[in-house]
């Protein structure tokens, strides 16, 4: 999905939309937004000749079931979706679109409740967060996801972060910070 270190720009509402248009990255991801307003956000994206990436947890008035996925991909042209439901992803994947599983560190158990799921051939990549921990458990993550994509998200909030996160092998970041975008 990603060939280089990417900072994914996160737009929260449409906020700074256009200063995340304007970074390097092929991708902006979407969040905080409705059903109402999706559309704009994913046309202005496509003119700047960008993914669209939609956090699909996170939007108002959508349902994630098989008619709710499908408008995504024909009526809104969503390129890919991140989100905790599998089954939601796993039709986003059947429909072409780019799948992102959001996967939570919140104790040692985590990473053993997630390995069910978690297989190289299920999502275009995974988003571990928050970022210090997706950092600490890289080697862990390996046992599971050999060429999958990794990605961090949360708590990044410097270029020392984002070079730390890099050096261990992560090929992208998602972040709202405006500085960070590239």
């Amino acid at each position: 999905m990603l060939n280089t270190q990417t900072v994914i720009p996160s737009s929260l509402k449409g906020k700074n939309l256009k200063l995340a248009c304007q970074s390097s990255s092929p991708i902006v991801l979407i969040a905080g937004c409705s059903i109402g307003n999706l559309q704009a956000f994913v046309t202005e994206i496509h003119r700047c000749r960008k993914q669209a990436f939609v956090h699909i947890d996170l939007i108002a008035g959508f349902k994630p079931d098989t008619e709710g996925m499908k408008l995504l991909k024909m009526m809104y042209k969503v390129d890919g979706i991140i989100s905790t439901n599998f089954r939601a992803l796993m039709m986003g994947k059947e429909l072409g679109m780019a799948t992102v599983y959001r996967v939570f560190l919140l104790d040692s158990r985590s990473i053993d409740r997630a390995s069910s799921v978690l297989s190289d051939e299920n999502f275009s990549a995974v988003e571990i967060l928050p970022s210090g921990y997706a950092v600490q458990e890289v080697e862990t993550l390996h046992r599971y996801l050999k060429t999958t994509d990794l990605i961090a998200g949360g708590f990044i909030r410097s270029k020392e972060d984002l070079i730390r996160i890099f050096a261990k092998g992560f090929k992208a970041v998602t972040t709202s910070d405006i500085a960070l975008w590239r």
